[in-house]
């Protein structure tokens, strides 16, 4: 067979989510970890995006290179497959877990629950991607683009936003 033929999104985030389960450290580690949470469950993308660029800035470096060239990927990768939000969707909810895992690293992020905590993920990844160069590189940000929706189907979870919780729903606690 070719390569091409059995290289699919879903077995790339299959390797990509076995070697960064092995690394030595997670990806973003557990004292950013909460801020990535409570960023992403920010109603206001402005907000959403300062957060996530508070947290990104207090990464080690190394893990700030490989985020940004993760997230870079996936715009990439979007755009490959026909640039709309729907196929960058689609592109997000395939890596999220892989990039990062659902499962808390310890006691930090627990208290949001695993289904949430995966709504989180594809929100600040879907973020990331969207907004590369603001988030990672400083450039001014004109125009916040529109929130991605989860896909429909099993990663999804159905048409709901994948933005913040819906009313009723407590926001999730301040960052330490």
């Amino acid at each position: 067979r070719e390569p091409a033929a059995i290289a699919t999104p879903d077995r790339a985030a299959a390797a990509l989510r076995a070697y960064i389960r092995h690394l030595p450290d997670a990806l973003v580690p557990s004292a950013q970890y909460r801020r990535l949470l409570v960023s992403a469950g920010s109603p206001s993308v402005d907000t959403r995006i300062d957060g996530l660029v508070r947290m990104v800035d207090a990464l080690p470096p190394s893990h700030r290179e490989a985020l940004n060239a993760l997230c870079f990927c996936l715009s990439n990768l979007g755009a490959s497959r026909g640039g709309s939000d729907e196929q960058l969707a689609e592109v997000v909810a395939v890596f999220a877990d892989a990039i990062v895992p659902a499962r808390a690293p310890g006691p930090v992020g627990r208290e949001f629950g695993e289904r949430q905590r995966e709504r989180l993920h594809f929100v600040a990844l879907g973020c990331m991607a969207q907004h590369v160069p603001a988030i990672f590189q400083g450039a001014h940000l004109r125009t916040p683009l529109p929130e991605l929706r989860a896909p429909t189907g099993e990663r999804g979870g159905g048409e709901r936003s994948a933005g913040p919780p819906p009313s009723g729903t407590p926001p999730p606690p301040p960052p330490p």
